[in-house]
Parts: structure tokens; C-alpha cells; sequence
């Protein structure tokens, strides 16, 4: 029987042994007596047959190999006693995550309008009072939809949050636009029970945002009313300052709180109790500091300094003898 013929061709084999030519003679043997053909050149066989010691070798570098199939020693007498070429064995396919092509569920009418009527709901003010990409919003929309006491948002029930933020985050301005018709339609307040409870222009950046029109100590806002927000000159807008986070929060509030601090013990320091903080009648009292005048630079929050025509208010005063600064108690 011709089992190792295929369209009318000999299959072609090349066989490694190791231990023995005499068991390489017997296979080559018995491939020749049902059709098939043994060759000396591996690349020019169609399959290696390969003893015990290499086979796993092999089989493993026929994985990036289409062109060879490996297989052992006891596949030609398998095949012999089978009377046809077995079919070479390919590993299960393993799990991969994500969808296949094709089975993507799209977003249907109505679970778009839903999905707006609930960022109406819980964030009628949109980017002013924190934005509508929060995860929270909507792992409690998914929550909402898989509970039987609120059935209106059931036909959510089949999307996860991950999807429902992307599906708002990829049509932003459209929605946002039909979302600002609900909230003007039903007349929708975010101080109300249905609103996210979270909410930016209530936290710590904020209370600080509002002392911007010179209110606040070492400069928040410049001081001219325009409100500016410049954080002490560091210039942060108001957009990048509502994008902090928690921790980026505290960093901020901690940093005011330093320069606050500073901003006091160097007035402490330059004008000691009792003095002139004008400077006036004693030129001299601000030490090592700043010599020809008692004023602070502008970068420190005091009025600039009067300078005389071709000199400069803060050339350093000569180190030699000691300072008129007394010591902090």
C-alpha cells in the first residue's frame, strides 16, 4: 500500500538516529516499500524523523518552521500499522483575552440616550465641578443597571464601566451637547440627592483658587483683583489645577503652607520688633540682607524698593563686621 504517497508524489523523509544505522536502514526500508523516498539533504525532505535523544530539540524549532514536520522514530511503523499518513498533532489552542473580529457589540440608540441621561444626572455642570470621566460614575451606573429596583437602566446591564467610559470619552462633544438638553430640559441641579456626591469647587484647591484676587498670604492671585491664579507665580491655570489629583492636592496646600511660612519669618526676620519697616530711619537695620533700602523684592509680595538713578537696591552689604540682625529667640 502506497500510504506515503500524496497527489501521485513520494513524500520525502530524512531520518537521524543517533544510536544505531541499523535502525535507520529499517525505516528507510519500510518507507521505500509503501511509496515514500529517503534523502540524504534534511532541507529538501518533507519530514525528519528523529530519535529519542533530539527529538525534543527538534520539535520545538519546528514550531518557526512551516516548510518540515517532525515527527519519531515510531511514526512510520504507526503509520504502516494505521494503512494511511497520520495526521500530525497540533497542541489545543490556548485562551487569549479580548473579542474575536466580528462580535462586537455595538451601542445601540437607546442605550446612547440612556447612557447621556445619567451624566445629566449626576454631573449637570460637566467639567466645573470635576469632568464625567471618573471611574466611580460609571462602575455606579453598571450597578444601577443590574438592579432590580431601578429598571430603567436595565438594557446597560450587558456593558462594563471600562466600556461605557470609553464609549462617552470617543464621542465627547456630541454627547456633551446632548447631555446639556436634558440637564436644560428637566432642569437638573448638581446640589440635589440624584448628583454625584463629589465635587471640586469644594475641596481645599479650590478655597484657595477663591482667595486669588490678592486675598490670600504670599500671593495666590497677584494682588490686582484680576484673578489670575498664579499660585505664588508658578502659574498654574485653573483647568490645570482642577486636574490634580488627591495627592497632587496636598502637595499643593503643602507648598502654599511653606511659603506662607517663609513669607512671615522673613518679614520677622528683616524687621525685628520695635523697628522702622519703612526703612527710612535706619538704612542699615536690615544687616547682611539687602543694603540702600528696608524693602523686600517684589517677588516676595512688599511694595519694590525706591532706587536712586544708576544703582541697583540689592547689592549685598560688605560681610566685615557683625550683623545688626539680633538672633530669634
Amino acid at each position: 500500500m502506497q500510504i506515503f504517497k500524496e497527489n501521485g508524489l513520494s513524500i520525502k523523509f530524512w531520518i537521524r538516529m543517533e544510536s544505531t544505522e541499523k535502525l535507520a536502514q529499517e525505516l528507510g526500508v519500510k518507507i521505500r516499500a509503501h511509496g515514500g523516498q529517503v534523502v540524504m539533504d534534511r532541507e529538501e525532505a518533507d519530514i525528519w524523523v528523529i530519535g529519542p535523544s533530539a527529538f525534543k530539540t527538534y520539535k520545538k524549532s519546528s514550531k518557526n518552521d512551516y516548510r518540515h514536520r517532525v515527527e519519531g522514530q515510531g511514526f512510520v511503523q504507526d503509520c504502516i500499522a494505521a494503512k494511511k499518513l497520520l495526521k500530525e498533532t497540533v497542541p489545543a489552542k490556548k485562551p487569549m483575552r479580548g473579542r474575536p473580529p466580528g462580535k462586537k457589540i455595538l451601542f445601540t440608540s437607546e442605550e446612547d440616550t440612556l447612557l447621556q441621561k445619567w451624566l445629566a444626572m449626576k454631573t449637570p455642570d460637566g467639567l466645573a465641578s470635576g469632568g464625567r470621566l471618573g471611574q466611580k460614575l460609571y462602575e455606579r451606573l453598571v450597578e444601577a443597571a443590574n438592579d432590580p429596583n431601578t429598571p430603567e437602566w436595565a438594557p446597560l446591564s450587558r456593558r462594563s464601566w471600562e466600556g461605557l467610559k470609553q464609549r462617552y470619552k470617543t464621542n465627547k462633544q456630541k454627547f456633551d451637547a446632548k447631555i446639556q438638553c436634558f440637564v436644560d430640559e428637566q432642569g437638573l441641579k448638581s446640589d440635589s440627592r440624584y448628583a454625584y456626591e463629589h465635587d471640586r469647587r469644594v475641596n481645599r484647591r479650590s478655597r484657595l483658587l477663591r482667595q486669588g484676587d490678592g486675598e490670600g498670604p504670599g500671593g495666590v492671585g497677584d494682588g490686582d483683583g484680576d484673578n489670575d491664579n498664579e499660585q505664588g507665580g508658578r502659574g498654574q491655570s485653573d483647568e490645570e489645577l482642577l486636574a490634580m489629583d488627591d495627592e497632587d492636592e496636598g502637595k499643593f496646600f503643602d507648598r502654599y503652607s511653606a511659603g506662607f511660612e517663609d513669607y512671615v519669618g522673613n518679614i520677622d526676620e528683616l524687621y525685628p520688633s520695635g523697628s522702622d519697616r519703612g526703612g527710612e530711619s535706619d538704612p542699615g537695620s536690615q544687616g547682611e540682607f539687602y543694603a540702600g533700602s528696608g524693602d523686600k523684592p517684589e517677588d516676595e509680595g512688599l511694595p519694590p524698593p525706591k532706587q536712586e538713578s544708576g544703582s541697583s537696591p540689592y547689592q549685598r552689604a560688605p560681610k566685615a563686621g557683625p550683623s545688626r540682625v539680633p538672633p530669634r529667640g
